[in-house]
């Protein structure tokens, strides 16, 4: 809809290959338009930051209340919300933004070992169609066992392959911080 709008509001010589920015500088006028650019592009970050921040912490608290992490990350507010791993991941991301830390590089070091070691969770859903077949024609989402297998298997092929053009693409220095950072889950698990 917003791009059937944005096509409609001037002629496509004048927004082709330009940003949604060229479409609204065109039908607004200041200080609309600054308000759009900067109110849009604040809400799109806050919500965001805000569902990532969430989900994450919902993250931690299951792994602490596994027992991965230590029970203090298992505390939760009146409304549910494990509070302890929310400001945790708070405190994180407030770290990185204070240290101006390159986020292409946080994200090599969690990316790619994610998607060098993801294909391990496409595996069941490649064996689950023969191993459990009750269950699987049963399922409420319904899809050929064929399909499924073939799903997990290209799924597990295209992680594979973004996982090595990124590790392709690290500097050494990367290589060293992730070291490090598996290094200490490693030592953490084992002390654990």
């Amino acid at each position: 809809v917003v791009a059937y709008i944005a096509i409609g509001t001037a002629p496509y010589e004048a927004v082709a290959w330009q940003p949604l920015s060229a479409s609204a500088a065109i039908i607004m006028k200041e200080p609309w338009f600054t308000m759009f650019i900067i109110g849009g592009g604040m809400i799109a970050t806050l919500t965001t930051l805000n569902g990532s921040i969430i989900i994450y912490s919902r993250i931690h608290w299951a792994a602490a209340r596994d027992g991965i992490w230590p029970k203090v990350f298992t505390k939760q507010n009146k409304h549910g919300v494990p509070w302890v791993t929310l400001w945790t991941c708070t405190g994180i991301a407030l770290i990185i933004i204070l240290f101006s830390i390159d986020l292409g590089r946080i994200f090599n070091l969690v990316a790619v070992p994610a998607l060098l070691l993801s294909p391990i969770y496409m595996v069941p859903g490649a064996i689950f169609p023969f191993k459990l077949p009750k269950c699987h024609q049963s399922a409420y989402f319904k899809m050929n066992k064929w399909v499924t297998v073939a799903v997990a298997v290209i799924s597990a092929g295209i992680s594979l392959k973004l996982g090595w053009s990124l590790f392709g693409r690290m500097l050494p220095s990367d290589y060293i911080g992730m070291l490090i950072f598996f290094g200490i889950g490693i030592v953490y698990w084992f002390v654990r």
